[in-house]
């Protein structure tokens, strides 16, 4: 008897044990709070996205798409704003009621006339089922015209698009010349910086009176460069004889002894790549004309801008270095800054 009832608390203990182990492991966890993901600009309007800054048609609607990430089953509140100079312009629109655990909310935004310096915030706001926000995204954009100039290269932006062409390079191929100059008025490919393929750039050619379109160009000038040497070595013979025959002509180790050619400097090196270049280099350009390492073309060309040799802008994570007065329009930041 004593037995039968130690072993009924026994089960006793075990069933209130296994009862708080039910109620601990039932117990929900904590929900997540949902947040925005990717925020997407698409469409018709939508031009490019440059120095994160999405650029947008004045006269074209675009889509705008966001993603919600974590939102469970509660229900949530995606709104979408315009602001200019951090004052609010209008709303593009809101959707309620969107679920998850993930969801795509997807809203037409027809873009207002503005002038092509025009720059915004579209603001994204997540707000949960109570009004309170829960995450935030903006999103920059800049509106521009198709027939404006955005890199003041010739061309207008609605033609440079069409041509697949960067709207804030005026020289993307870097021969020397605008992209503009190269299809109105050369027939040269703005995107290839040797269009004839003759190893002499577009911008070197016209430089030398050559055409840039005629692959025979090296050929011509190695034939003309031929003829000149001959014509050079004539006429060194010639005076040779004379000046052996005249009296006191000096010996043949004298007259052909010249003092070897003193090497130029790194910053010399520079500088004769920049001339030869029109006056300006991407920083990248200039490690693989001369070889060195990126970290000691670095060194040099900021020493080289605080002794007042060059002049360095950056263009996102480009640097542009280029002689003192010609720096290019191209190089100036979007937005006129």
């Amino acid at each position: 008897m004593t037995l039968a009832r130690g072993g009924l608390a026994v089960l006793g203990v075990l069933l209130v044990v296994a009862c708080l182990g039910t109620v601990v492991s039932g117990a929900p966890a904590t929900a997540t709070e949902a947040g925005i993901g990717d925020v997407e600009i698409s469409g018709s309007g939508a031009v490019m996205t440059y120095n994160d800054s999405t650029y947008v048609w004045t006269d074209e609607p675009y889509n705008l798409s966001v993603a919600v990430a974590g939102a469970n089953d509660s229900d949530y509140r995606v709104c979408a704003d315009r602001y200019r100079g951090g004052n609010h312009t209008s709303r593009i629109g809101c959707v309620a009621n969107v679920t998850g655990p993930n969801a795509t909310v997807t809203f037409s935004a027809a873009q207002p006339a503005t002038n092509e310096t025009e720059r915004g915030t579209v603001a994204v706001v997540l707000t949960n089922a109570n009004g309170t926000t829960v995450d935030a995204v903006n999103v920059s954009t800049r509106a521009i015209t198709k027939d404006g100039d955005l890199d003041g290269d010739g061309l207008p932006n609605g033609k440079e698009v069409e041509q697949g062409l960067n709207l804030t390079d005026s020289d993307v191929d870097m021969d020397g010349l605008s992209d503009g100059a190269e299809m109105e008025n050369y027939g040269t490919d703005p995107t290839d910086p040797d269009t004839d393929g003759d190893g002499l750039r577009d911008g070197l050619e016209l430089q030398l009176g050559t055409d840039p379109t005629d692959g025979a160009t090296v050929v011509k000038l190695t034939a003309g460069a031929l003829v000149f040497g001959v014509g050079l070595i004539a006429g060194w013979v010639l005076y040779r004889r004379r000046s052996d025959e005249a009296p006191g002509a000096e010996s043949e180790a004298e007259s052909d002894r010249a003092d070897d050619e003193p090497l130029i400097t790194d910053e010399q090196r520079v500088l004769q790549l920049l001339r030869e270049n029109d006056g300006r280099m991407k920083q990248a350009a200039i490690v693989q004309e001369t070889e060195w390492s990126k970290a000691k073309v670095s060194r040099l060309l900021s020493d080289m801008t605080e002794n007042g040799e060059i002049e360095k802008l950056s263009i996102g994570r480009e640097n542009i270095i280029h002689l003192e007065g010609q720096g290019p329009e191209a190089a100036k930041p979007p937005y006129g800054e």
